[in-house]
């Protein structure tokens, strides 16, 4: 399910990385990868082809045995599962098994490929497994790739010999792992090797040193690349084409037949292509168009997004060019794949192999207002089975993401709202716990805890949100651990520390006065995450039953905790200060500059009325003025009008250095934010 797996993500991430394919050929259990032609098969109720140990679960997002491997920890292997695909595109979300050969610590294998491939063979005790948490970069399997599935492993496991494997396990290690369609940049850029095609024979076209090594080495297409002729710089961004997820599958494709022209022509043409608008409407005239060869269903979708996402896949014969309707004006389109409800269920419709499941969202969109921030009225709502104030998702969502991957169990209806009552979806990508609801859903849908999202999202529901940097009056969780004052609001508390590590010397507390929640940013989190995993590490409980710190991870985060504190007193509140007099002193000149203007008028009309006379010119005539605005206004208004003018000019040169001082005092907290 890996193309369901990158558009999930995507939505989270912002990082459309491709999928990573491999090519067919080799015998016994499969990784469900996308292949050549088709995408992994997989149907949550038929006989996929499994290890007979593995049970598929009822959502067909994982599986369970009753037998996990003797090399996890004991207490561990209870809670065992196998994802259901392998990701070797993105990092996981959230924690899972992974497993690493004991002499190759630095090489990832998902637990999928471990069992498909390692497990029950002749090298099953040379790796160790266990839960690690996700979001890192060690989350990416990095063995599901053609060159190691296909090539190196068969061989190994054929001619009892591991070394070649091991060799490219540890040249991988050290080799930085692609960023996809997302690009890298600065000093990550500089480090790593690029491809090209030789001879510039697709123009524009690179490949990272990953993906390369992971794909390009080894197969029919290995002699036609060669290093790149120019090296990047920092202030470049580079993205590696192999990622992109037509290019991927047309590497796949043409390089396991050999037929490197079809392939050249597919790259350019890819490359030629402008990115997805996204909800930007753009003309119909900028752009081919797609859609549903047949059916009742009416979806436009950009060629990007066709070739991306429909082309080379299971389901590419079942759209065409869409025939626009011939008009002297352009129409305004926006490509429905764009919408995130129908990416995902598209996602998931091509990895239950289902198309129905697709046609289905896109019945419920055309019925449906768009799923914006501004809401919707007038829609039937769904919530969490039992009911869930504040929890609201809009029918298209529902299909989308809830209906197309079987969890409706889960949620149920809405009673009617009163006629007019406007929502927002808490699925719309504008909700404000959009990413953390993706990120729990994700977890319930490919992990046997579902419970843990419905749990958090009925807490979530009603607390407020985390203002961040801003101090807030609120209740507060406050640790006490070596009494040091740290203060965590309730939102980061349910994201961040419930049912952790050291959660329990957490307490609720009201105190006086305004707190800084300390643990909303990935800085912060990241910090407290290493005390948690050190603690776990060490492995020592109280009476409890509940961990220990470990001393020395959390005398560094205290250490870290207090500077970064000492830094917020001397930075954020004086940037507040600076910040609210250059908008007192923006407002005064505002209004001394209207006043200027409003008499500055009434002198310039005065004096073209003073200017008209029947018979003959006075011998002189009367000016106003005074040593501080100078003369020769034509009334007294003149003079008022260029002395509030004079006061506006003088408002607007002072704090002249506060531009450079925020800026200063805005670094300074960044490092430690």
């Amino acid at each position: 399910m890996q193309d369901l797996r990158d558009r999930f993500e995507t939505l989270n991430t912002g990082n459309p990385s491709a999928p990573q394919s491999s090519s067919s050929g080799v015998s016994g259990h499969r990784p469900e990868q996308a292949n050549a032609r088709r995408p992994a098969s997989y149907k949550t109720y038929s006989g996929t082809e499994h290890p007979p140990h593995l049970v598929p679960s009822m959502s067909g997002n994982f599986f369970t045995t009753s037998s996990p491997p003797s090399c996890l920890p004991a207490a561990q292997k209870k809670g065992y599962y196998v994802g259901r695909g392998c990701p070797s595109g993105e990092d996981l979300l959230h924690d899972a098994f992974w497993f690493r050969h004991i002499d190759v610590p630095g090489f990832s294998i998902c637990s999928r490929c471990f069992e498909f491939y390692v497990r029950h063979s002749v090298f099953e005790l040379d790796f160790a497994g266990k839960l690690e948490p996700g979001q890192t970069d060690a989350a990416r399997c990095i063995f599901g790739v053609s060159r190691m599935a296909d090539q190196l492993w068969p061989e190994a496991v054929m001619t009892r010999d591991l070394q070649s494997v091991k060799t490219y396990m540890e040249a991988r290690a050290k080799t930085p792992n692609g960023r996809g369609m997302g690009g890298v940049s600065g000093t990550a850029l500089v480090v790593l090797k690029w491809y090209q095609a030789k001879h510039d024979a697709i123009p524009g076209l690179v490949a990272c040193e990953a993906c390369y090594n992971a794909f390009i080495v080894g197969s029919s297409f290995e002699g036609r690349f060669s290093l790149h002729d120019h090296q990047p710089t920092q202030e470049q961004t580079w993205a590696c084409d192999i990622a992109v997820p037509n290019i991927t599958r047309a590497f796949a494709e043409y390089s396991e037949a050999n037929d490197w022209s079809k392939f050249v022509i597919a790259a350019t043409s890819r490359l030629s292509k402008p990115s997805c608008a996204g909800f930007n409407t753009v003309s119909s005239r900028s752009r081919e168009w797609y859609g549903i060869i047949c059916g009742d269903v009416s979806v436009v979708i950009c060629e990007t997004c066709f070739l991306d996402s429909m082309a080379l896949t299971a389901f590419d014969k079942q759209y065409k060019p869409k025939l626009l309707p011939k008009e002297n004006k352009e129409t305004q389109l926006i490509c429905d794949l764009a919408i995130p409800a129908l990416k995902v269920a598209y996602g998931a419709a091509l990895g239950y192999e289902k198309h129905d499941i697709f046609w289905n969202a896109c019945k419920v969109q055309l019925k449906t207002p768009m799923c914006r921030g501004a809401g919707m009225t007038n829609v039937q709502w769904y919530t969490l089975r039992g009911g869930c104030d504040n929890f609201d998702v809009c029918p298209t969502c529902y299909s989308g993401f809830i209906c197309a991957f079987g969890m409706q169990i889960h949620f149920q209806p809405q009673k009617k709202c009163p006629p007019g009552t406007t929502k927002m979806c808490d699925f719309c990508s504008e909700a404000p716990n959009f990413a953390k609801t993706i990120i729990r859903y994700h977890v319930a849908l490919e992990t046997p805890d579902t419970e843990q999202f419905i749990t958090h999202t009925r807490r979530m529901a009603s607390i407020s949100l985390c203002t961040g940097v801003k101090q807030q009056v609120a209740q507060f969780w406050r640790i006490g651990l070596k009494g040091d004052p740290m203060s965590v609001c309730p939102a980061c508390y349910e994201d961040v520390l419930r049912d952790r590590p050291l959660s329990h010397y957490f307490n609720h507390e009201v105190l006086p006065g305004k707190h800084l929640c300390e643990l909303y940013s990935a800085n912060m989190r990241r910090r407290w995450r290493a005390v948690q995993e050190a603690s776990a590490v060490q492995n020592i409980r109280d009476a409890n039953n509940n961990f220990l710190p470990d001393e020395t991870a959390l005398a560094n985060f205290i250490a870290y905790r207090e500077h970064r504190t000492q830094v917020f007193i001397e930075t954020v509140p004086v940037m507040e200060q600076l910040l609210a007099a250059a908008q007192n002193r923006l407002f005064q000149q505002q209004r001394l500059n209207q006043n200027s203007s409003f008499y500055s008028n009434l002198d310039r009309m005065s004096s073209a009325a003073s200017g008209i006379y029947y018979g003959p010119l006075p011998a002189y005539t009367t000016t106003y003025g005074n040593s501080s605005v100078g003369y020769g206004f034509a009334t007294p208004w003149g003079v008022e009008g260029a002395a509030y003018g004079q006061q506006a000019a003088a408002v607007a040169s002072q704090g002249g250095g506060d531009f450079a001082r925020v800026a200063y005092l805005e670094a300074r907290w960044k490092e430690v934010e």
